[in-house]
């Protein structure tokens, strides 16, 4: 397959004479108009992931969001069967992602993910086996039978409204889910077996229309902690690559181009654990500060969004082909560069839902806590529903004190609203 390598970012260290904290500030400053530009950007050119993407942006109109996901969504099932952790300050980080990716009805969302899970089965033996659950009983079971794998989920969002239902069989995973991300002891007794899973762990790529999500996916349910635990990407049409462009599309000419790009991954010399370097953290400092406040997102959900960037620069220190065991300032630049567009894409989801509203209530909920910490009681979901009116059911009044809980030490409530505000 022919094609022009694009000119290589303004890459960290680059410019001699320039700062660490110059050279972060331009390359997270990519230009992020053009749907299959944002994600050709978050590929270093060259790499296994740039001639993936390409293959789809030759032979399909797929944007490039879907098989961006699935590119990491499965290699972070090849690190977790490798049992790859990364030391980070005192803290060892397994290598799961949570992930979620909006699309258009027939966009080629399971097109997409099945050319890019086929080419890695038979280019290195990837191969997530989680089966859909309709239980959390089968949930359990599936991750004792199949521990660090992938969970590929389409219609993800009717999976996220059955377990905000804590009436339906699906009402005890999020308890479940929860343990998972954390990595915490899973144990379901019941009469006929005894389930115990020691160190959960499970990637997720949650697929879904834009419209279906924000039906089913309630404004309270998406801004609690739960929700909070994953990644979101927009998967816009690309307009330069229209349907009626591609009557068919060629896989044939696809699968030895997606399978030789995986076989680069499998190349890669894989370390059991990874450290990072003195630069590499100083690198994560800045960019947290630079990209603080920028999108309106609550504090809560900008640090667990930032916090997996480390995740991602591991995988970009193999994306990059790099084998030594430490990862430098330029992994973590364009980890940040992805958590940027994840923060950009969550903005854009919040501002579908009526966030001005949200804000409103946030106020409320902030301007009850004080009367609270001021006779020295600490607020409660029951003690929100019961004293702000409009909010309905028990798990709005969560969601809300989730929301809230960690916005009271970095700036006033008239300034936290406005922050939420602006995300509408």
């Amino acid at each position: 397959m022919s094609k022009t390598k694009p000119v290589r970012p303004y890459l960290v260290g680059q410019a001699p004479n320039a700062s660490l904290a110059d050279n972060l500030r331009v390359f997270l400053a990519y230009n992020n108009q053009n749907p299959h530009a944002v994600a050709l950007q978050l590929a270093p050119p060259a790499s296994s992931l740039d001639t993936m993407l390409e293959a789809f942006k030759e032979h399909t109109d797929v944007p490039l969001q879907i098989p961006l996901a699935a590119y990491f969504s499965l290699l972070s099932t090849h690190l977790m069967n490798l049992g790859v952790k990364l030391e980070v300050r005192g803290a060892s980080l397994p290598m799961d992602i949570w992930t979620v990716v909006l699309a258009d009805s027939g966009a080629g969302k399971t097109f997409a993910y099945n050319m890019m899970a086929d080419a890695a089965k038979k280019a290195l033996g990837i191969e997530p086996n989680f089966s859909e659950v309709a239980s959390a009983a089968a949930y359990a079971q599936q991750l004792a039978d199949n521990n660090n794998t992938l969970w590929f989920c389409d219609e993800f969002a009717q999976v996220l409204a059955q377990i905000e239902n804590i009436n339906s069989p699906m009402g005890q995973c999020k308890e479940y889910l929860l343990k998972t991300y954390d990595g915490k002891l899973i144990e379901r007794i019941t009469k006929a077996n005894e389930i115990r899973i020691e160190r959960p762990c499970l990637s997720i790529l949650g697929l879904n229309t834009v419209e279906s999500f924000l039906n089913k996916v309630s404004e309270e349910s998406f801004t609690d902690g739960f929700s909070q635990r994953f990644s979101y990407f927009m998967a816009k049409p690309d307009a330069s690559r229209s349907a009626k462009d591609f009557a068919w599309y060629d896989m044939g000419k696809m699968k030895p181009v997606l399978e030789q790009a995986w076989q680069e991954v499998g190349n890669v010399q894989i370390h059991p654990t990874y450290t990072v370097s003195e630069q590499a953290f100083r690198a994560y400092e800045i960019a947290y500060v630079t990209m603080f406040g920028q999108y309106g997102i609550a504090p809560s959900f900008y640090r667990r969004l930032t916090f997996k960037s480390w995740k991602y620069a591991l995988m970009y220190h193999i994306v990059l082909g790099k084998s030594s065991s430490e990862l430098d300032q330029e992994d973590v630049a364009w980890a940040m560069r992805m958590t940027r567009q994840h923060l950009i894409d969550l903005a854009e989801i919040l501002s579908k839902y009526n966030y001005s509203k949200l804000a409103q209530m946030v106020d409320k909920v902030i301007a009850l806590r004080e009367k609270f910490m001021a006779k020295g009681k600490t607020l409660t979901a029951r003690d929100v529903a019961q004293n702000c009116h409009g909010v309905k059911t028990a798990a709005e009044a969560r969601g809300l004190l989730s929301l809230c809980e960690e916005i009271k030490p970095l700036v006033s409530p008239a300034v936290n609203s406005q922050q939420i505000k602006q995300a509408a």
